[in-house]
């Protein structure tokens, strides 16, 4: 069986180019697809998916598209988000509904769902198209869940890791799922690397929350401090509010509450606490679940680049 590792590079540039591939000779089509695909990101769901089909011995072709398909449908919610959030910068470049305006950002971003779909029509498997289109479905409901929790301070941590699977850990869990199924993976595979690929969606998530809190000295291609900016209550704020004493507590919530605060107190408040091992803590946490699900995989290749991606990727910088 040829190299996983060399392999992925390939199939992953592959994937690149069909994502690429635009179905439409409109001009305005045309130049919004370009614009949002001129900039790679770092296309962790479609390593996923390639990892969990590897060794698909038929329809190679299907894997490529199975991983592309996943990715049109991350960059799908991500124009999207950026117009729910009022965003004007993603992966360093002022987003679509700033250089266009909102309407085109909703409009692109159904565009490239619909491709996704069209996708999934042409790979023909229904439990795949099932288990992305279930997906697509709780992140939506993920979504309207964080909607529904802006400026809610009492929120619990159950209730952060239940928004937290259904916006990010969902379509990692269906990166692996669907791709294993595709390629005719044994129940016992599909469900633990399955897991795996849920759990590695939380701990990104956790790990996005602490990045926005200006933990990277580097550049992550987005402004900083902007969750609490659109009133979003994640891990960090979350941790400090619980760790930190009633007195200042009680002050940073009326703060909030009366939004009479500066992004350096808050910053200042989470980072004097003791929020950011508890985020860290939380995310070993989840790494050991995630190790002990990947070491029950017997392809070596499989469970290394699993191991080796699931790292990397809770302790990233970008």
């Amino acid at each position: 069986m040829p190299n996983l590792s060399k392999n992925l590079k390939k199939d992953l540039k592959k994937v690149e180019s069909l994502m690429r591939k635009n179905l439409s000779k409109e001009p305005v089509v045309k130049d919004l697809y370009g614009y949002i695909f001129d900039k790679s990101g770092k296309k962790v769901r479609a390593h996923i998916s390639l990892i969990s089909s590897y060794g698909m011995n038929k329809n190679q072709q299907n894997r490529v598209k199975l991983a592309a398909i996943i990715e049109l449908l991350h960059t799908a919610t991500l124009v999207h988000d950026d117009i729910i959030d009022n965003s004007d910068l993603r992966r360093g470049k002022t987003t679509v509904n700033v250089v266009w305006s909102n309407s085109h950002g909703v409009l692109i971003g159904d565009f490239i769902y619909s491709k996704a779909f069209m996708l999934m029509n042409e790979i023909g498997n229904f439990k795949v198209i099932d288990e992305l289109s279930s997906a697509t479905n709780k992140i939506a409901e993920g979504e309207l869940m964080q909607l529904a929790n802006k400026n809610n301070l009492d929120t619990s941590l159950q209730q952060l890791k239940k928004i937290s699977y259904y916006k990010t850990g969902r379509l990692f869990e269906a990166s692996a799922k669907s791709a294993a199924m595709l390629s005719g993976k044994s129940t016992s595979f599909i469900e633990n690397i399955s897991k795996a690929a849920k759990l590695i969606g939380i701990v990104f998530q956790v790990r996005d929350d602490l990045l926005d809190y200006g933990i990277s000295k580097g550049n992550i291609g987005k402004p900083k401090m902007q969750d609490i900016l659109e009133d979003k209550i994640t891990y960090p704020l979350y941790f400090a509010l619980k760790s930190s004493s009633k007195k200042d507590s009680s002050k940073i919530l009326k703060k909030l509450k009366n939004k009479d605060f500066s992004l350096e107190e808050v910053a200042d408040f989470v980072s004097s606490s003791s929020a950011f091992n508890k985020c860290n803590s939380l995310i070993q946490s989840y790494s050991n679940e995630i190790s002990k699900c990947i070491n029950k995989i017997s392809n070596k290749e499989i469970r290394d680049e699993m191991l080796n991606l699931s790292e990397s990727l809770k302790n990233r910088y970008e």
